[in-house]
């Protein structure tokens, strides 16, 4: 015997396990994104920091020359 005496609590069932799936499509491209947004970041910020390395070190090379001069 079938305990279930409501046809559509079968229904029901398929409609919680289909809107778990979306959730987690859903949480899986913005992690995603997240991480692709992180990663962009952080190589942005690496190329800015080594931009301004060459920077400090060009002028203290001209700041060098120049006493070296005087």
């Amino acid at each position: 015997m079938n305990s279930r005496t409501n046809p559509t609590e079968h229904l029901e069932d398929g409609f919680a396990l289909l809107a778990l799936l979306a959730v987690m499509i859903i949480l899986g491209i913005v992690d995603y994104t997240f991480v692709n947004i992180i990663s962009t970041k952080r190589a942005a910020s690496g190329t800015q920091y080594n931009s301004v390395k060459a920077f400090y070190i060009t002028e203290g090379a001209l700041e060098v020359g120049r006493i070296s001069i005087l």
